[in-house]
C-alpha cells in the first residue's frame, strides 16, 4: 500500500467502514499492518457490497501509509497527524477520541493486541532556530490505550544520536501462553542513520533494543 496519498487513505478508510457495516464479525478483524502476522494483506469479510459509503467527518489528516486498524468487534482505530487516536463503530459513529502528548503526531497505523488494547507511536521533530543551521532533534513514544479509551501508559524510546523517530507501524509478536510483545522499528538520524528494532512488553517495559 505504499505511495497512497493522505486523501486516498481517507477514501480507503471510509470504504472499509462502509463495507464492514453494523454487523461486524470476528473474521473482519484487521488488527495490524497487512492484516495479520503473516502479512497476507487480506481479510475475510462476510458482508454485502458497499452500496453507499458513509462519510465520517472530522477525522483529521493522515500520513501516507497510516491506515486504519480494525478490532475483532468491528471497532475501527485511526491515528492522525494531529496526534489523535480515534475509535469508530463499524457504522462510522464515533466511540471516543484521545490525544497523545501535545506536539506529537501519529504517522503510522496503530495495532490491536490480543486483549483488545491499542498501541500507537507518536513522534515529533524539534528545531532550535536560534542556531545556524538549526539544531534538529527527534522524540518518539509508544502509547497503549484500553478499548474504552483510557491511556494505560506511555513509553519513550531509548535516546541516541539526534533522538528517536518512527514512521513505520508497530507489529505484535503473539506467543502462545505468554503476553504479546510490541515490535517497533525506530530510526536514529545523525551523521549516519541507524535503525533499531525495539521490543516493548504489554506493561510498557523495554525488553530489547537491537
Amino acid at each position: 500500500m505504499r505511495g497512497l496519498t493522505a486523501r486516498r487513505w481517507r477514501i480507503l478508510t471510509l470504504a472499509l467502514l462502509s463495507a464492514m457495516g453494523a454487523s461486524a464479525m470476528q473474521a473482519a478483524a484487521w488488527e495490524r499492518p497487512h492484516a495479520d502476522g503473516a502479512n497476507s494483506g487480506f481479510a475475510d469479510v462476510a458482508t454485502a457490497p458497499a452500496a453507499a459509503p458513509n462519510p465520517v467527518p472530522g477525522i483529521g489528516t493522515y500520513a501516507a501509509g497510516a491506515g486504519p486498524a480494525i478490532a475483532s468487534d468491528g471497532t475501527v482505530y485511526l491515528g492522525n497527524k494531529e496526534g489523535q487516536l480515534i475509535a469508530l463503530q463499524a457504522d462510522g459513529a464515533r466511540k471516543w477520541t484521545r490525544n497523545i502528548t501535545p506536539g506529537y503526531s501519529i504517522v503510522a497505523a496503530p495495532v490491536v493486541g490480543s486483549d483488545g488494547s491499542i498501541y500507537a507511536v507518536g513522534t515529533r521533530t524539534v528545531k532550535n532556530q536560534q542556531l545556524d543551521p538549526p539544531l534538529i532533534r527527534y522524540d518518539a513514544s509508544l502509547y497503549k490505550f484500553t478499548p474504552a479509551g483510557a491511556l494505560a501508559w506511555e513509553t519513550r524510546f531509548p535516546n541516541a544520536f539526534k533522538g528517536p523517530t518512527s514512521s513505520a507501524p508497530p507489529n505484535i509478536w503473539r506467543i502462545p501462553g505468554e503476553s504479546d510483545v510490541v515490535m517497533v522499528p525506530v530510526d536514529y538520524p545523525g551523521t549516519t542513520r541507524q535503525t533499531n528494532l525495539v521490543a516493548v512488553s504489554t506493561t510498557g517495559a523495554i525488553l530489547d533494543n537491537v
